[in-house]
Parts: structure tokens; C-alpha cells; sequence
């Protein structure tokens, strides 16, 4: 599901989109005969996509869950420091 707001206004000559352009909280682009408002919708819905996934607080955790328990597992760094300690 998607959930994009987003506000872009049209301008149909160089003087209206010079002045659509002072306000920069909204995109402004100037019109085109055969523009493809369709590749403008996905365009705005690429843009928005997280550049990587995204969780919440908490449901990520290492080693994973068993009968609703958080099972944690060892620090990898742990390995490493017993080697630090023998050597």
C-alpha cells in the first residue's frame, strides 16, 4: 500500500513557472503538449521509496523468536575477544 502526498503545480509558460518556483516546498514543471502524466506518477512513487527496508522499533532482532520468545544469540565480537584473551 502506498501512502504518497505529494503537490506539484503546472505552468503553462516560463513567466508562470518562474513564479511558481519562488515557493520551494512545492515541485512546479512547465507544461508540455503531450506530457505523460503517468510517468509523472511513477516518478513520484520511485522517488519515495526508502533507499533501504525499514522496520519498526524492536521487530528486528538478532537470532530470531521461538514460541514467542526473543531468542538472542552470542556476539559474534565475543569469538573474538576469547581469541584476544588466549593469545
Amino acid at each position: 500500500m502506498l501512502d504518497i502526498h505529494a503537490e506539484l503545480r503546472v505552468a503553462q509558460n516560463e513567466q508562470e513557472l518562474q513564479s511558481f518556483d519562488e515557493d520551494e516546498s512545492v515541485d512546479c514543471i512547465l507544461t508540455q503538449p503531450e506530457m505523460d502524466v503517468l510517468s509523472l506518477i511513477e516518478d513520484e512513487i520511485i522517488l519515495s521509496l526508502p533507499v533501504s527496508s525499514r522496520h519498526e522499533q524492536g521487530e528486528c532482532m538478532p537470532g530470531g523468536r521461538q514460541d514467542g520468545k526473543i531468542i538472542r544469540e552470542a556476539s559474534p565480537f565475543a569469538a573474538l575477544a576469547a581469541l584476544k584473551k588466549t593469545h
